[in-house]
């Protein structure tokens, strides 16, 4: 017969047994529960151990980890810095405006040697510009990347499918695609850093036009 069925069922002290023990007990007259349970957290014990946690997943970094995310954060604002003030100097300092016209007149005076002297100064001009820009953002790059290899090195390499799938390659392979890796990041860096100074090209061709 079921519970409900039974008069006075509320009253009966079986099942206030029962029904304390499912709740976790500690009433009078009840099972007591698991010693220190009430402090535990995720259902367990206290002094149970759990399910540790596992490496990569979210709020689970190690302090390497989060050094180098640190490490690659300032580096990158490093590289934007630079090729922000790179593009707003050459913007400022030279006669660049991007313009249809003044690709023609370039083209013209290449050609044409003897054409007008403003002509003949402005195509100069450029010139020295894109000297300059080339031989600054070559420069500084190198002592950026070359920086960088030198205080990074020895450390634990960054995260990623690529670079764990690398850490289970035997010896001279892993060392090989360990070098085209650092290679491919130093491309994607002097990548990034040439599109931001063409942004920034752009917007005060934009601005000037």
């Amino acid at each position: 017969m079921g519970a409900g069925g039974m008069p006075g069922g509320e009253d009966d002290p079986l099942m206030k047994m029962l029904s304390q023990m499912m709740a976790g007990g500690g009433g009078p007259g009840g099972m007591p529960g698991f010693p220190g349970a009430g402090g535990a957290q995720g259902g367990f014990p206290a002094g149970f151990p759990g399910i540790p946690g596992m490496p990569g997943m979210p709020g689970m970094q190690t302090p390497e980890q989060a050094k180098a995310s640190s490490s690659a954060y300032l580096w990158r604002i490093l590289h934007a810095v630079f090729a922000i003030s790179l593009g707003l100097y050459i913007a400022l300092t030279t006669t660049f405006s991007g313009s249809k016209l003044e690709r023609e007149r370039t083209a013209l005076a290449f050609s044409y040697p003897v054409g007008s002297d403003e002509a003949v100064t402005d195509v100069n001009s450029m010139e020295k510009g894109r000297e300059v820009f080339f031989w600054i953002f070559a420069t500084t790059e190198a002592i950026l990347l070359t920086t960088r290899f030198f205080i990074e090195r020895g450390r634990a390499p960054p995260g990623g499918m690529l670079w764990t799938v690398v850490g289970f390659l035997p010896g001279s392979i892993k060392t090989y695609a360990e070098t085209v890796l650092r290679y491919g990041q130093i491309f994607a860096t002097v990548r990034s850093d040439i599109l931001v100074c063409v942004f920034v090209l752009g917007v005060a061709s934009w601005v000037r036009g």
